[in-house]
């Protein structure tokens, strides 16, 4: 009797582990497919060009020193006005005064007096004007001229969210394609998603594929270039075999 009880308490609890195990090798039949995918969104230029430019005057006298520069600063700030920059979008920036040796005199002796420098900064809305503004800036008396582009409509900010949708979106259509095409080649389908994970968005100084740049064609030449919108996603599918 004591026999009989213990076979059946065996085998009680022996039927667990075989249902277990069932169930496992059931699941194993399914094949876990993992792939990225990469969207690239809608790409424009950049709408507004940052310039600077300095001038740096030099003389033996501190106060000479500050009105030239202050006369070369008028000069820039009207050539900017002949060309339609509003006052609006000019400032001043980095004014400096100090003692120093001539820095345009390149014999071994140089003269000792002050240096006063000052930087005008610039912000062209108009991207073909770029080119004539800076010649205009340099016959003016500019000495240092620099141009910053923040490639981007959105400047240094996230672009808009219609922007990230639509890049995201073009990811996930791009894994599942990817998908797709190994299923097919392994004789499979998919049967569902497994899991999505978001790869981030991110902004590039490149232009997205096939996109155009556009110059601007006037004297001096900024390139306007495209730049893109890129997000990234890892997607992960279960296949199984087509029936």
């Amino acid at each position: 009797m004591d026999r009989v009880l213990k076979c059946g308490w065996l085998a009680l609890f022996a039927a667990p582990m075989l249902v277990s195990a069932t169930g496992a090798n059931e699941a194993s039949k399914d094949t876990v497919l993992s792939v990225s995918g990469v969207g690239y969104s809608t790409s424009e230029g950049v709408e507004v060009f940052t310039i600077r430019a300095g001038s740096r005057s030099f003389s033996g006298y501190p106060a000479r020193a500050i009105r030239d520069n202050a006369s070369t600063l008028e000069q820039l700030r009207k050539q900017l006005a002949g060309n339609g920059i509003d006052k609006r979008d000019i400032s001043n920036a980095n004014f400096e005064f100090r003692r120093g040796s001539d820095p345009d005199d390149n014999d071994g002796d140089r003269d000792e007096g002050y240096i006063a420098s000052q930087q005008l900064v610039v912000f062209v809305r108009n991207t073909d004007q770029a080119g004539a503004v800076i010649e205009a800036l340099v016959e003016a008396g500019a000495t240092d001229v620099s141009v910053h582009n923040s490639r981007g409509w959105w400047g240094a900010d996230r672009p808009p969210p219609a922007i990230e949708a639509a890049a995201r979106k073009q990811a996930v259509a791009d894994a599942r394609k990817k998908a797709d095409d190994y299923a097919a080649a392994l004789g499979m389908r998919i049967s569902r998603i497994v899991s999505v994970n978001d790869g981030g968005v991110r902004i590039t100084g490149e232009p997205a594929p096939m996109a155009r740049a556009m110059n601007v064609e006037v004297g001096t030449k900024i390139d306007n270039g495209e730049s893109a919108v890129v997000a990234s996603v890892n997607m992960q599918f279960e296949l199984t075999p087509k029936r």
